[in-house]
């Protein structure tokens, strides 16, 4: 059966009022449920450090073990991470913002002072640490499609160009 009947094939079948009925249906419900559900956060959940797949580049220090919890919050995201670096230290830090670019405070990161957030979409996040409003480093974060692993990349706070770094977190449901 060659392309063109098959495409006419279709187009007569879609001509039915019945069935272009029923697509136009199907669309609208369809538009309408994904308008329904709020729009999922790239950060939110517990993670856990996976730290076989995780590569560290220039200066970032590796860890041992490492957790990184993020709730969802009235303004926007408040995210805290527990770690344990290789040389035994126990590091709490965290930051509070909102992904619409406005510096938010930080706490515990040495030599910074805010985040900057941003949303590419429901699964890709930008974060900017600045301290007294100049960049000291950046990253992006991408949240696999099944939920699964969250994926942070380094890059440079100022140009957006990949690093060296990529941490791996695996979710954990408590």
């Amino acid at each position: 059966m060659s392309d063109c009947y098959r495409h006419s094939r279709v187009t007569q079948l879609l001509s039915h009022s019945r069935i272009a009925g029923l697509a136009i249906v199907c669309a609208c419900m369809a538009t309408a449920s994904a308008a329904q559900q709020p729009a999922a956060d790239p950060l939110v959940g517990r993670w856990e450090l996976n730290v076989v797949r995780t590569h560290y580049g220039g200066g970032a220090e590796p860890r041992r073990s490492e957790s990184f919890v993020c709730v969802a919050s009235s303004g926007g995201i408040d995210c805290t991470i527990q770690s344990v670096r290789a040389d035994g230290r126990n590091v709490v830090g965290g930051f509070t913002g909102s992904y619409d670019g406005s510096p938010g405070p930080t706490r515990g990161i040495p030599d910074v002072d805010h985040v900057r957030l941003t949303r590419v979409n429901e699964s890709i996040a930008d974060a900017t640490f600045t301290a007294q409003g100049r960049p000291v480093f950046a990253y992006r974060t991408v949240r696999s499609v099944n939920g699964q692993w969250l994926t942070i990349i380094s890059v440079d706070p100022t140009t957006r160009a990949v690093l060296n770094s990529v941490v791996v977190y695996d979710r954990r449901s408590r």
